[in-house]
């Protein structure tokens, strides 16, 4: 029979070759060898350690080679073998029925996919194949097996059902139990039986770990350059020839070989930058005690701009990585655009420690795209500053050399070491297909998440549901924040502790209201360290400003600088921004100024990062002339990532937070002011209602009503004059405005009470929206497959090819991303009005990697008005090929004077961006 079952095919090639199925699972049995092996990454063994806990982890080792081999025994079948799919799978079926397979007609429903197959075999059959194995064991391979190609299914009582029905088993479980008795012969272990390995605490948590390693080991064995097809071998000969393609596979799929870590670790080793004038914060990291024991761990910085995190953070990762012996770490930001910042900043870092090691993956939606340019910047970098260096070279890295097995974007998180999207991070807690392998993938790594209190509602019940599992899967997780409500930190240290002592019913809170704040998380601790602000003592003055008219508006941008200096002004509303930017244009003395600017997100992608770059190079940490006199007008885009100072800072009504992180631009840099602006000044402008309130009407889709009622109230309640010192009232007006209790007064005003159950029922309504998507959680009783809830079927290259928005997804709301294209005659098109920068486009080649990145370098995000949204999504691109990285691009066509045809109200203006005539409000 061995000879007989060496003709079933795994892996088709051509009519008369194939590879056969047993070879295929074999090849795989032993890539996992290797991947377990001692001198490859520890982060798999870690892994299983913390998802296999309970279990007996020699025996354990020892048999997972074997376990992974199994996964394609439901290849071994009638379904699979008598597909009739294709050209190639007709003639091996009816190869096969010459050779007296039995092959019946197959029903059209129920589908009977071999993982589904393979998944009844063994629990119907594991438990007198291995005696003394328990229903758990048999249940976490069954599901392992029938979750391996990315879902889980529950209809394996239907297929059993329909294979009965056929006469299939009968004829071929004999078939399927002699694959598993060659595949035992060669991978069982020699020291334990399979029941030896005992049960693991958590069977959630050990399927995944095993469907991981599974799913992995699968598509390194399933490389045909790494395993070429072999059906004439017999099958000691393959197994010893499959043995010796491990020594030829090469190290860019990342897993080996085993990287050192004997470099010093501290902040002023990592960054020689800092090591002068050390941050506060920097000095807690390096100070802090650090080991195995206390890993995995929470760690939460929360701490004002410009206080080094990013380094803080990066140096506590490394430690972390010092103590456990595992050095892989996932860095996520809250856009694509921050995330291709910290790419480079990351690629000089691990580049310098590792070499072409430390190569750094790029993970979103235009990594394909970008990636290799921005390994460029890295090189000139080094290459500027090693200039006396004999050993630079001009020889460029490339991502497609070193990390051409992670350019696929399911693998791409598997990369030791990442920059990604937020979103990459939560589509791991989100019910989609290869959640699983989204989990592994951050399984044991340091996961760093940048940013988080400007998550809502929705996105902090993903996050905290993610939580539990990077928890129970070993993963350290570093949180950075300007600063959080008490109920929001509490929050998030309950659930990783919760998923560290698989105990929500009594969750970990923390009282400390000090700032800033090093909060540890470890199993059984809470440690909160204080430390000193970098800028322990700044003093802003409040003012105020109702003015309704434009031109007041700049005129009174104009007084702030008459005697030299800089200031911005922040919009909550896109529209406002152009606006504004649109009458200072106008105003007579617009031609006097040193310098002005305009930026905001409804910009073409690549317009809007030269806007930024004007931005860094007018107010960047780099001297000026104090006569200079700089006007910059924009969007929350100006209050993220951007290390800018201007000497005074407007901004329309924001919630308290972001009103703090606007004002940590405020003369953030050492250098010399006009007397006017020796006292650091936030102006905050809003108009007037009927009754005398805050007419925030316009900013209710952007913001809270009652965040921007009580941001008001509590700054109005300050002293005259009024004064914020930081980082001293941080915390105090935070849990001020964001207090989970009713307002005060009881009963309080009537627009306050009514704002209040708004913000109850938007929040209630943001997570229950949330948990219907989310994965079961790591620590139930039953199987994961039974627990499993409805798949929700979200493309992951459209979750990426939105620019890391993706709608009722990770993110909620309605978003889309458009690309601007004039139309030219004879059907050409081009990104500018003048036809210079046409789009090139073959019948046969489609579009090429030039154009795709032209296109995307002009995208730009939408999230309002509906009415645009709806009549845009019936656009088509003029093409039928599509490559993905533009399949879910919306095509925006445009008259060559810039008036797009769909509608006149809206165009495309080289200043102002793309301007929407209407009423109604946004976020961008």
């Amino acid at each position: 029979m061995e000879d007989q079952i060496k003709e079933l095919w795994g892996k088709t090639t051509t009519t008369d070759h194939f590879h056969p199925a047993i070879y295929h699972m074999i090849d795989v049995g032993h890539v996992t060898r290797l991947l377990l092996a001692s001198g490859t990454t520890p982060r798999i063994r870690s892994t299983l350690e913390h998802t296999w806990q309970g279990c007996h982890f020699a025996a354990l080792y020892e048999w997972l080679p074997f376990l992974v081999a199994l996964h394609d025994i439901g290849k071994l079948s009638a379904p699979f073998q008598g597909q009739q799919t294709t050209h190639l799978t007709r003639t091996h079926a009816q190869r096969l029925a010459q050779h007296g397979f039995f092959l019946p007609p197959l029903p059209s429903t129920p589908r009977l996919p071999h993982t589904l197959v393979g998944a009844v075999f063994i629990a119907d059959h594991l438990g007198e194949l291995e005696p003394g194995v328990s229903r758990r064991f048999i249940h976490i391979l069954r599901d392992a097996i029938n979750g391996h190609h990315g879902q889980f299914s529950k209809e394996l009582g239907i297929v059993r059902d329909a294979l009965t029905a056929i006469g299939e088993p009968v004829h071929w479980n004999p078939i399927r139990k002699q694959g598993y008795s060659i595949l035992h012969r060669y991978f069982a272990a020699p020291n334990y039986t399979l029941a030896e390995i005992g049960q693991p605490q958590s069977i959630r948590a050990a399927t995944i770990g095993l469907v991981g390693l599974m799913t992995l080991a699968d598509w390194i064995g399933s490389n045909a350059s790494f395993f070429p097809a072999n059906c004439t071998a017999s099958l000691q000969e393959y197994y010893a020839t499959s043995e010796s393609y491990l020594f030829e596979l090469p190290p860019q799929i990342g897993f080996i070989p085993r990287r050192t870590l004997d470099h010093e670790v501290n902040c002023a080793s990592l960054f020689p930058d800092c090591a002068e004038t050390l941050r506060p914060i920097q000095q807690i990291v390096d100070n802090l005690t650090l080991d195995a024991t206390m890993l995995p761990s929470l760690f939460l910085i929360e701490a004002p701009t410009g206080e080094g995190k990013t380094e803080a953070a990066q140096t506590l990762a490394q430690r972390i990585a010092k103590a456990t012996g595992s050095d892989e770490i996932f860095v996520a930001l809250p856009t694509i655009a921050t995330s291709n910042h910290m790419f480079v900043r990351m690629s000089q870092l691990y580049q310098r420690l590792y070499g072409d090691q430390g190569m750094v993956k790029l993970v979103h939606g235009q990594a394909r795209l970008v990636e290799d340019d921005l390994r460029q910047l890295v090189l000139d970098a080094d290459r500027y500053i090693d200039s006396d260096a004999q050993q630079t070279s001009d020889v460029l890295p490339s991502s497609e050399h070193m990390l051409t097995w992670f350019s696929s974007s399911k693998r791409a998180l598997l990369a030791p070491f990442g920059v990604g999207t937020v979103d990459q991070v939560e589509l791991a807690g989100l019910n989609t297909r290869h959640y699983m392998l989204r989990l592994f993938s951050l399984a044991g790594k340091v996961v760093m998440l940048d940013e988080v209190h400007a998550y809502d509602t929705y996105m902090n019940t993903i996050l905290e549901h993610t939580l539990q599992w990077l928890a129970v899967l070993g993963s350290s997780v570093i949180l950075l924040s300007a600063t959080l409500p008490a109920q929001r930190r509490n929050a998030l240290i309950a659930a990783f502790q919760a998923g560290l002592t698989k105990n929500a019913d009594q969750p970990a809170t923390t009282s400390s209201a000090a700032y800033p704040l090093l909060t540890h998380v470890a199993a059984t601790s809470i440690q909160t360290l204080e430390f000193a602000a970098f800028r322990p003592h700044q003093q802003i003055k409040l003012a105020w400003l109702h003015t309704s008219t434009l031109q007041a508006k700049v005129q009174y941008l104009f007084d702030c600088i008459s005697d030299g200096g800089a200031v911005a002004w922040i919009c909550n509303r896109v529209a406002d921004a152009q606006a504004l930017y649109a009458a200072l244009m106008q105003h007579p003395d617009c031609h006097t100024l040193t310098a002005h600017g305009l930026l905001h997100a409804r910009m073409p992608q690549i317009q809007r990062q030269a806007r930024e770059q004007q931005v860094q190079q007018l107010l960047g940490n780099h001297p000026r002339n104090p006569t200079d006199r700089i006007i910059i007008i924009g969007t929350q885009v100006l209050e993220q990532s951007l290390d800018y100072d201007v000497d005074v800072m407007i901004s329309d009504l924001a919630p308290i937070d972001l009103l703090l992180q606007r004002a940590g631009r405020l003369q953030r840099h050492q250098r010399q002011r006009r007397p006017a602006h020796q006292q650091a000044c936030l102006t905050i402008y809003h108009p007037w209602d009927q009754q005398g309130l805050p007419a925030i009407y316009a900013w209710q889709r952007i913001y809270a009503a009652y965040i921007l009622y009580q941001t008001w109230h509590c700054l109005q309640a300050l002293e005259q004059p009024q004064f914020i010192q930081l980082p001293q009232d941080y915390r105090r007006l935070i849990e001020a405005v964001y207090s989970a209790s009713p307002p005060t007064p009881n009963p309080p005003a009537p627009y306050l009470q009514t704002a209040w159950n708004d913000l109850q029922r938007n929040q209630t309504m943001m997570n229950d929206t949330a948990r219907v998507r989310l994965i079961p959680p790591p620590h139930g009783r039953d199987p994961i497959s039974v627990a499993n809830l409805t798949l929700f079927t979200a493309d992951e290259d459209h979750a990426q090819a939105v620019q890391g928005w993706l709608a009722a997804q990770t993110r909620l709301g309605d978003r889309i991303t458009v690309v601007p294209l004039f139309c030219l005659p004879n059907q050409n098109y081009a990104l500018d009005s003048a036809g210079v920068q046409r789009i090139q486009h073959t019948a046969d080649e489609g579009l090429t990697l030039a154009a795709q990145r032209d296109l995307l370098n002009h995208a730009i995000p939408l999230s309002h008005p509906a009415w645009l949204l709806t009549r845009l999504r019936n656009q088509r691109w003029p093409w039928k090929k599509l490559p993905v990285s533009i399949k879910y691009l919306i095509p925006l066509f445009l008259h060559p004077n810039g008036q797009a045809l769909i509608d006149p109200s809206v165009r495309l203006d080289p200043d102002l961006g793309l301007v929407i005539d209407y009423q109604g409000g946004e976020r961008e």
